[in-house]
């Protein structure tokens, strides 16, 4: 349960200014979405860190407050403890509360409406291809099944090496047989990748192996040289580069320069997993830099999941 106080500011006609103060609570589900306060009904975020030095009985009964929106949290007070109703994702919006049309796109802020299940076990997430592999099986054919793109790489594969062991005995004659180590090494490691690219594609949570890592390392670095720049990918960057603002959790949520974002660095920054979910709303992303930082495989793979098209270095 995340317990925080309401910080909205009013001024009355003599120029001073008055903070609500309200306290409120709401479950770790919640964070990064929007609450109405029920004492100054004004919207806030829901941060990723509780406020201290607050107790139950500090809580005043929320049940007397009605919301002006269906969708934002309702908070009911029960002797010492506090519970927010169900959340239905289907009807309402994630971000904002408001209701959602036949298309489970949000009336309001027009977000798309991200997959129930993406906050649930781990096990029940479908897994579906995002970021380098998304981008590389885009580029050889939409359509593709995984079993024709399989076939794809192993026909490619025994089609050279047929072809360069061709080549070796018209050239080098009995010499070839001192190149059958090279072809043995050559498929071992060619199905090496294919098993990695799978585990990739269909586990949730998959790691990289310490042979793909700096592979991934030197693509981060081509892009930096050239300035994120692609002309399919991103065109017209937008870079916010946060490695020296270094923000936590409840600053990545309230920092405005990120909405429209197609670059994030946040390389060094002390944020966890609570603060991945503000990343969640941000369609334009396409490069996001999570490097030395307390977040989890877990919170990164689910963060994919909901925009696929992102390239992540974790």
């Amino acid at each position: 349960m995340i317990k925080f106080r309401c910080t909205h500011k009013t001024v009355d006609l003599t120029g001073a200014e008055t903070e609500c103060r309200q306290l409120l609570a709401a479950k770790s589900e919640f964070i990064g979405r929007q609450v109405r306060c029920p004492k100054c009904q004004q919207l806030m975020v829901v941060p990723a860190t509780a406020e201290s030095t607050l107790e139950p009985s500090d809580f005043p009964d929320l049940s007397q407050y009605p919301s002006k929106s269906q969708g934002i949290d309702q908070q009911e007070q029960s002797g010492p403890t506090f519970k927010v109703q169900q959340f239905d994702p289907f009807k309402f919006c994630r971000k904002c509360g408001a209701p959602l049309d036949a298309t489970k796109r949000c009336k309001e802020c027009r977000y798309s409406q991200f997959h129930a299940t993406i906050d649930g076990p781990l096990e029940e997430i479908p897994v579906k291809l995002t970021g380098f592999l998304l981008y590389c099986r885009n580029k050889i054919g939409k359509d593709l099944t995984p079993v024709l793109l399989t076939a794809v790489y192993f026909g490619v594969l025994a089609i050279f090496s047929l072809a360069s062991l061709v080549f070796s005995v018209a050239v080098l004659r009995w010499f070839t047989i001192l190149l059958l180590p090279f072809y043995a090494v050559m498929w071992v490691l060619c199905a090496l990748v294919y098993f990695k690219v799978r585990e990739l594609s269909t586990k949730p949570a998959a790691e990289l192996a310490f042979w793909q890592k700096p592979l991934w390392d030197l693509v981060l670095e081509f892009l930096r040289s050239r300035g994120f720049r692609s002309a399919n990918r991103n065109p017209n960057p937008k870079i916010v580069d946060l490695r020296e603002a270094k923000p936590n959790d409840n600053e990545l949520l309230l920092h405005k320069d990120i909405s429209d974002a197609t670059v994030v660095i946040l390389e060094g920054a002390p944020i966890t997993d609570n603060g991945l979910i503000a990343l969640r709303f941000l369609p334009k992303l396409r490069y996001l830099v999570l490097k030395q930082t307390k977040v989890t495989p877990e919170a990164v793979f689910r963060l994919q999941q909901t925009i696929p098209e992102a390239w992540i270095w974790s």
